[in-house]
Formats: C-alpha cells, sequence, structure tokens
C-alpha cells in the first residue's frame, strides 16, 4: 500500500488556507455566531459530546497564533474551551472532530455576513506629490 503525499499536501495547503483566511478575519474580536454550528469533542477514548460554538477569538499565545473556540452543550449548561492550531498535524489535538468543515463552514458564515470579502485584494494606487 502506498502512501499518497500528493493527496496529503493538498490537504495540509488547504487547511493552512483557510486556518489563516478565519484567523485574520476573526482579527483581535471576539465573534459570536448569530447562526448555530455544533461539534463533537472527544471527551475520552471512543467518548464524544456535542457542543454548539459560542463565540470564537483569534489568540497569540505562548504556543503561537490560534483560533479559541468556546463552546457550550445545551444540554447541560457546560462550557469548554478549544485550542485550534495552525498546524495540521496538530490541530485541536484530536479534540475536535472535523475541524477543517468547522472552518469552511465558519468562512462561509463571516462571507455571508459581510465581515469577510473574497480573497481578491485591492491595492491603492500610490500619488506621489
Amino acid at each position: 500500500m502506498w502512501y499518497s503525499w500528493d493527496l496529503h499536501f493538498k490537504k495540509v495547503k488547504h487547511w493552512k488556507e483557510i486556518f489563516w483566511d478565519l484567523y485574520h478575519a476573526i482579527g483581535d474580536k471576539e465573534y459570536r455566531l448569530e447562526n448555530p454550528i455544533h461539534t463533537k469533542i472527544k471527551i475520552a477514548p471512543c467518548t464524544y459530546v456535542e457542543y454548539r460554538i459560542a463565540t470564537i477569538v483569534a489568540k497569540k499565545g505562548i504556543a503561537g497564533e490560534h483560533v479559541k473556540f468556546n463552546l457550550e452543550n445545551e444540554q447541560t449548561g457546560e462550557s469548554y474551551s478549544v485550542d485550534v492550531y495552525p498546524a495540521f498535524e496538530l490541530k485541536s489535538n484530536s479534540e475536535m472532530v472535523n475541524e477543517t468543515v468547522i472552518f469552511e463552514m465558519l468562512l462561509k458564515q463571516l462571507k455571508d455576513n459581510g465581515i469577510m470579502e473574497d480573497k481578491t485584494m485591492v491595492v491603492a494606487e500610490t500619488v506621489v506629490v
């Protein structure tokens, strides 16, 4: 059996793109989700609990830049937080299920809410006086 390094590198590149897009879109503000997105969190081996993403915030810490997810369990009211890192191999240290899908959904919400523009950038002309 052969490992597809091309596919691996494509996944890593895609992850880094969506991570940094979301990180820069959030900036230094806390973003509270209007439309609820749920995720499953691993609390023990083979044990997952569903949480609603309450807020997300981009942070710089000792371990570097990361996106902090503040989660709430709607049934018990329990709060939980997960830090997601740009390193593809770490992400959320296997706590959060499907980080890539969650990030894509968050980016779509930010674009739909007008908080994040498309990836096109307008460069202003420099006027020398």
